[in-house]
């Protein structure tokens, strides 16, 4: 399933650890602990200048109102990780098709790393979209140096297809000027076996 849209209304997902749903004005909190993280402003190459809170609460209520738009369009399937326990958020899972290919990518809430609920999360996700959106692979870009988020695909299965150098924005993340990144390129198909670009349109 390719180019046909996901549903108006994403699915909720979880086990008895962490559930999955769309995201909402409930989750804006974290979504402004998060942006103002170092650690995900690195790995996402977000800017490290904040607007004031009221114009960031905005910017965040913006962005929930894109993904919707974007899953009914069937180019996006962004979701909030919440405890199942007692319905805190603590991180962010997303599908998205970019390129011909289905990638994901996830962060967890500064205050719960470590807990393995991104592997949790990213393991639903891609069963979802196995079983239910019948993707054949979806693809994952981790900086080589991101520890963490290689652990979350080696854990879940994630097989290394190849690295790719790139340069980080300048107007959003600049460790050193002109400073590069190793990016590690994983895939992770049906079957649990890495293809070549195995999620491409036209299936």
């Amino acid at each position: 399933m390719f180019g046909e849209p996901i549903g108006s209304e994403l699915p909720i997902l979880g086990d008895h650890v962490v559930t999955l749903e769309p995201f909402s004005r409930r989750d804006i909190p974290a979504m402004m602990a998060w942006d103002a993280d170092a650690e995900a402003q690195r790995w996402f190459d977000w800017p490290t200048e904040l607007p004031d809170p009221a114009a960031h609460e905005a910017h965040c209520i913006d962005v929930i109102a894109g993904w919707r738009t974007d899953s009914t369009a069937g180019r996006r399937a962004p979701f909030a990780i919440r405890r199942s326990a007692r319905g805190e958020t603590v991180g962010s899972v997303e599908l998205r098709f970019d390129d011909d290919m289905w990638y994901i990518s996830y962060l967890t809430h500064p205050d719960w790393r470590g807990r393995g609920f991104a592997t949790r999360a990213v393991r639903l996700v891609c069963e979802w979209a196995f079983t239910v959106l019948d993707i054949d692979g979806i693809g994952l870009v981790v900086a080589e140096d991101n520890g963490a988020s290689r652990a979350v695909a080696r854990h879940v299965g994630f097989v290394e297809t190849g690295r790719r150098t790139t340069s980080p924005p300048v107007d959003n993340y600049q460790p050193d000027v002109g400073s590069t990144r190793t990016m590690v390129e994983y895939v992770l198909g049906r079957s649990g076996q890495h293809g070549s670009r195995v999620s491409r349109a036209g299936r």
